[in-house]
C-alpha cells in the first residue's frame, strides 16, 4: 500500500509514523513523505532515506530541527521510501501529489478549527477531505491510542448508494484490523430486523467481510457516534463523503467535515460514487 504524508517535518511527523508503525501488519507499506516550502526557498528535490545517509542532500535546505527530525525517521522508519520536497500552495502541492495517481492513501495530521478563517473557509485537512481522490486518514492532534486493532466503518447503509471499497478493503488487509459497523439511528428504532437486513445487504454487495454490527440510537448522528465512541475501543473510525462542492455545499454542508475535526480517533474518509 502506497501512502502520502504532508510533513512539515516536526513531532507531528514522527507522531503519525509511530501510529502507522503500532499496528500488528505482515503486509509492507510504502510511505512517501511530501515537505512544501511555502516561503523564500525555492527548493525541489526527491531523496531517499540511503542519500541521506549518504550525504547526498543539500543539508542547507532544513533547519537544524529538521535535521534531527530527519535524522529520527531515518533511524527508526524502514518504510519510508522517498521524501519530497516541493515550492507553492500547502495545500495545491499536496493535492496535486495525491491525486497523482501514485497513491492509495493519504494521511493527515490536522489541528482543528484554530481560527475564524478555518470556521467560515475550513482548515487543509477539511479540503483535503473533500478535494482529495484518494481516501484520507486524519489524525487528531491528540488522538485516543487505541491497540485493539478495531476499524469501524459509520453509514447509513443505504444499498443503492455505491462506493469504491477496494482502497478500505486494502487498509483493513495491511494493517491486520477487524471491520465493524455502526449505523445511528432515530430513538425508538434500533429494534427494527430491516435495519440489520439493510446492512447485511449492504456489506454483501460490496464485498466487506465484517467481524461485528453495531446499531444504536441517538437524537443526532454526531451525538450517536461521540456515544458510541465513548464506550467502544476503536483505533480508526470511517466514513464515505459525498464530497460536495458550490451551493450543495452551502446548504447541505459536510457530516465528514464536521466529524474530522470534532473526533478524537484517527479518522479515514472515502468517496462516494456520484
Amino acid at each position: 500500500m502506497k501512502i502520502i504524508i504532508p510533513t512539515d517535518i516536526s513531532e507531528s511527523t514522527l507522531k503519525a509514523l509511530k501510529f502507522l508503525s503500532s499496528f500488528n501488519s505482515s503486509k509492507s507499506i510504502d510511505v512517501d513523505l511530501l515537505y512544501v516550502f511555502n516561503g523564500d526557498k525555492n527548493a525541489i528535490c526527491h531523496f531517499s532515506l540511503r542519500d541521506w545517509k549518504l550525504g547526498k542532500v543539500d543539508s542547507n535546505l532544513f533547519s537544524k530541527s529538521q535535521h534531527q527530525i530527519i535524522e529520527e525517521i531515518v533511524n527508526n522508519f524502514s518504510f519510508i521510501t522517498e521524501i519530497k520536497c516541493k515550492n507553492g500552495s500547502i495545500e495545491a502541492e499536496i493535492l496535486a501529489e495525491a491525486n497523482s495517481g501514485n497513491y492509495q492513501m493519504l494521511l493527515s495530521a490536522t489541528h482543528g478549527l484554530n481560527s475564524l478563517r478555518d470556521i467560515v473557509f475550513g482548515n487543509v485537512t477539511q479540503h483535503l477531505v473533500n478535494d482529495s481522490k484518494i481516501p484520507v486518514l486524519s489524525l487528531p492532534e491528540n488522538y485516543r491510542i487505541s491497540d485493539s486493532g478495531r476499524l469501524l466503518l459509520i453509514s447509513d447503509f443505504n444499498v443503492q448508494e455505491k462506493s469504491d471499497f477496494g482502497n478500505l478493503r486494502m487498509l483493513i488487509d495491511q494493517l491486520n484490523l477487524e471491520l465493524h459497523l455502526l449505523k445511528i439511528v432515530d430513538e425508538g428504532m434500533a429494534k427494527e430486523t430491516s435495519i440489520k437486513s439493510d446492512i447485511i445487504s449492504y456489506a454483501n454487495s460490496n464485498k466487506l467481510k465484517y467481524d461485528q454490527m453495531h446499531i444504536r440510537e441517538g437524537r443526532t448522528i454526531e451525538e450517536g457516534i461521540h456515544h458510541f465512541l465513548e464506550e467502544f475501543d476503536i483505533s480508526i473510525s470511517a466514513m464515505a463523503t459525498h464530497a460536495r462542492h458550490g451551493i450543495k455545499h452551502f446548504f447541505l454542508g459536510s457530516l465528514t467535515e464536521e466529524l474530522v475535526d470534532e473526533i478524537n480517533v484517527p479518522f479515514y474518509t472515502f468517496r462516494i460514487e456520484a
